[in-house]
């Protein structure tokens, strides 16, 4: 579909994501040559759950794995760089394996929308009303998705208390929305 997934994707289980990163550094050859198989072995497993975790974020802030590809954005620290790199790798991963992670659920929806007009007006058509509970805690990539998805009607209840805010650490801000 419009998409690029095929109707029987998959979500991959939060706790395989770090595997699958793994899979990713290994099969595109980003780390150099070296080392022992073990050393090579640790090597990964370190990267591979610092890149998780950086590209979760990236996702949460509505950074495609294309935008952290692009040449044309201002160079980072070599760290950023790598992850950006496996960030790529991961994402070809999954789609080899037709799945998505739950960042992309969200983001993949918003490219989705930003890529065909038709289908954002369709989709945000079927939405009349629109509830946000625990909007203290909505992400950009999920405020984003909320605008489009209340664009046609605008008729949009979100449900708050910034005292509660407890997804700071996943991008969660009380002030987005």
């Amino acid at each position: 579909g419009q998409a690029g997934l095929d109707p029987k994707f998959s979500i991959i289980a939060e706790d395989e994501v770090v595997h699958v990163v793994s899979d990713a550094i290994r099969d595109s050859g980003i780390l150099p040559p070296g080392g022992t198989e073990a050393e090579r072995a640790r090597a990964v497993a370190a990267i591979a759950k610092e890149a998780e975790s950086r590209i979760q974020a990236w996702k949460t802030w509505g950074l495609t794995s294309a935008m952290a590809a692009d040449p044309a954005r201002p160079r980072r620290s070599d760290e950023e760089e790598l992850h950006a790199k496996i960030y790529v790798a991961y994402q070809e991963q999954l789609r080899e394996r037709n799945m998505v992670d739950f960042g992309e659920l969200i983001l993949g929806v918003v490219e989705l929308f930003q890529a065909h007009e038709d289908v954002h007006r369709y989709e945000s058509s079927q939405v009349r009303r629109l509830l946000i509970d625990e909007a203290q805690d909505a992400n950009p990539a999920q405020v984003l998705w909320a605008r489009y998805m209340s664009n046609s009607f605008r008729n949009v209840f979100a449900v708050g208390d910034e005292d509660q805010s407890i997804f700071s650490f996943q991008g969660g801000n009380p002030t987005a929305l």
